[in-house]
């Protein structure tokens, strides 16, 4: 199943390919090939955007709609989860609905992550041991959540750039040990990084701080510059977007600076996510979070008045 209602929704068939109309499309890259990108989900304010468009437009209404009824098909697929107490007979749409709107108490008791017994075919099995999350599809949880998104199930968060990067981190005794964590997103009040499950439960506890070599400085020839003109720079550093080497960008962290957040890993390799702000960050690198900060508020400002004028020219259309 794919996106296809959501991509409909935001691209434009009457102009060329630049940054006026990619603002509509499922995803904006600001750095190719996909380095760094905004989608529409990925900020509170375009998501009512889209929703005030969906209001006055029958067209995108009606896409809406199919777009459910394709969704409302996983109603006919029943589930049945064996626990010591009880077997809960279910569907697939309430798996999905479940873990996104509650995710760790699924149906009152349910941990999404312990393995259950769990059959499609009746309530007397045959059963297969594994977790509820693992039943799950990343694309069509993605596009509940967008459907839920729309329909106000859920709420956008803050705006935020999706990263693909990896980043040096450097622990031990003396800064001795390193190795390559991912940068994840950049948000208006800090960065998300991803770790490691292993090096998380087997090292992390037990550090006194880490630090972060992250690289700023590209950031700042963008300043002042239009989207098509951060993309056509960032490009340059596709494949090493951030990294250096370098202790003049090092950013040291006690371990209380970061949150873990509540995020399931579809791609199976046992990543851990971790908020850090740029008021942390500021405290050993004030020049390196003032950079990141600044850059992420310049493009939400560029991206946010791209998005409201296609918006506007749509209603118009």
């Amino acid at each position: 199943m794919g996106l296809s209602i959501f991509t409909k929704i935001l691209s434009s068939s009457s102009q060329p390919a630049s940054y006026g109309n990619k603002t509509f499309s499922e995803t904006l890259i600001l750095c190719p090939p996909s380095q760094m990108v905004f989608h529409w989900s990925d900020s509170f304010e375009t998501c009512e955007s889209l929703k005030a468009l969906m209001e006055d437009d029958e067209t995108y209404r009606n896409e809406l709609k199919t777009c459910e009824k394709a969704l409302d098909q996983l109603k006919f697929i029943p589930v049945w989860i064996k626990t010591p107490k009880k077997i809960h007979q279910t569907s697939m749409y309430d798996l999905y609905e479940e873990h996104i709107l509650h995710q760790e108490n699924l149906f009152g008791s349910l941990d999404p992550f312990c393995p259950y017994e769990i059959s499609f075919l009746s309530g007397m099995g045959p059963f297969r041991r594994l977790s509820i999350t693992e039943c799950l599809s990343e694309s069509t949880h993605r596009e509940f959540i967008l459907l839920f998104l729309m329909k106000g199930k859920v709420k956008a968060g803050d705006f935020r750039l999706k990263i693909k990067s990896k980043i040096l981190m450097e622990y031990g005794d003396q800064y001795s040990k390193a190795g390559l964590i991912e940068l994840l997103q950049l948000t208006t009040d800090g960065i998300v990084i991803s770790m490691n499950s292993d090096f998380y439960t087997r090292e992390y506890s037990a550090l006194k701080s880490m630090r972060l070599l992250i690289n700023s400085r590209i950031l700042l020839p963008v300043k002042n510059k239009n989207l098509d003109e951060v993309s056509a720079h960032l490009s340059q550093y596709a494949y090493h977007l951030f990294y250096s080497s370098s202790k003049e960008d090092a950013v040291e962290f006690n371990l209380s600076d970061f949150v873990m957040e509540s995020r399931h890993d579809f791609s199976g390799q046992k990543k851990i996510p971790l908020f850090v702000s740029y008021e942390k960050i500021s405290q050993t690198n004030s020049i390196g979070a003032k950079i990141l900060k600044d850059f992420v508020l310049q493009t939400k400002k560029m991206i946010l008045s791209q998005y409201n004028q296609n918006t506007d020219s749509k209603k118009a259309a």
